[in-house]
């Protein structure tokens, strides 16, 4: 299990599937079997 924090642009390119997020990195953050986090700031 893995912890991964996002940042600002990651969170935005996930949301919208972007094609500039590498498919390792999407693999990552779609697996069950790891926590993702985002700071509160992000959302601000």
């Amino acid at each position: 299990m893995r912890r991964i924090l996002l940042d600002t642009n990651i969170l935005i390119w996930w949301l919208r599937d972007a094609d500039e997020m590498g498919e390792k990195a999407k693999k990552l953050m779609s697996s069950r079997q790891n926590q993702l986090f985002v700071s509160a700031v992000s959302l601000w």
